[in-house]
């Protein structure tokens, strides 16, 4: 991407309900999930999941569509530049992250905690991008997508259903 070249936030909101429609439909073939309302949303809480032994998790679905190519994951930290608001990599309030990498069919079921524990240490280690949108910087860092296996719990693989 050039440094003139910019994300548009309404084309990334496609792409993302794109990606959770896509998740959604793979894991709804194993629980039964739920929507929530945009009030909710904006803490970080897509679904609801309900669980074969009728528990319930609150969900968060990412979908990096770049991830496959490069090999490394985008962790979100800061998601206004101009108002320093944290990135859903801090400020998530789903019990378990979905993130989805369409190139190489799988999907890395997070703790949230985990992640928020380990962005320092990340951010010692990894480089940080600034997305630009049209008036402000998206910012995160680009880790190996094998260091998700640090704050994973599960993994899904799309070959395998």
């Amino acid at each position: 991407m050039t440094v003139t070249e910019q994300y548009d936030f309404r084309e990334q909101l496609k792409k993302g309900e794109g990606g959770e429609k896509i998740v959604s439909s793979i894991l709804s073939s194993h629980y039964k999930l739920q929507g929530v309302s945009k009030d909710v949303q904006r803490y970080g809480i897509d679904r609801i999941v309900e669980t074969k032994l009728g528990t319930f998790y609150s969900l968060e679905i990412k979908t990096d569509w770049t991830a496959g190519k490069t090999g490394n994951a985008f962790i979100e930290t800061i998601s206004v530049s101009k108002t320093k608001k944290p990135g859903w990599g801090y400020s998530c309030c789903a019990q378990v992250i979905a993130y989805f990498v369409p190139d190489i069919g799988l999907i890395y079921m997070i703790n949230p905690i985990k992640l928020k524990l380990i962005i320092p240490e990340w951010a010692k280690n990894y480089p940080i991008r600034k997305i630009p949108n049209r008036d402000y910087f998206t910012e995160g860092l680009l880790v190996p997508l094998k260091e998700l296996d640090k704050i994973i719990f599960y993994v899904v693989t799309l070959k395998d259903l």
